[in-house]
């Protein structure tokens, strides 16, 4: 006699958490609360605002007490996409199993794009080189994926 499970029976290849005995809702919510655990880890995504939460009251407190505080100091606010997008990028390359994609590659540049505009706005750089610059790395870019296609010579 065969000691295979019967197609009816809860066997290991099921997603996590779900089971024959659930309706169709409850199988989507399910599949919905597995995904959003893969997706944003053990913790949630609630660190980083915490982080953020915090770094905010410390910078309003220091401001009521009259500490010099930059002028700039909002332009930290950019630096939240930039984080986004370096975790999309490693997320990316994890999920590739090391391999670089165009996903991890644009979604770094993304992020270093946001965290040059943050730096630029925050020490009060001169922001006319920034038209011709992006010109420059939007043409590189170009280049770069042309010539990594497959079959490209």
């Amino acid at each position: 006699m065969s000691t295979n499970p019967s197609p009816n029976s809860d066997s290991s290849n099921q997603p996590l958490g779900q089971s024959q005995n659930l309706s169709w809702r409850e199988q989507r919510r399910v599949a919905r609360q597995d995904r959003r655990a893969l997706r944003l880890g053990s913790r949630g995504g609630t660190g980083l605002g915490g982080i953020i939460l915090i770094l905010l009251g410390a910078v309003f407190l220091l401001q009521n007490m009259g500490a010099v505080i930059f002028g700039n100091w909002w332009a930290l606010f950019i630096l939240l996409p930039a984080v986004g997008a370096f975790s999309a990028a490693w997320r990316s390359f994890s999920r590739g199993n090391g391999q670089v994609s165009g996903t991890t590659i644009s979604s770094f540049i993304v992020g270093v794009v946001f965290t040059a505009l943050t730096l630029a706005l925050f020490f009060s750089f001169d922001l006319t080189w920034l038209g011709p610059t992006a010109l420059i790395l939007i043409g590189m870019a170009l280049l770069v994926a042309t010539f990594m296609r497959p079959g490209a010579t």
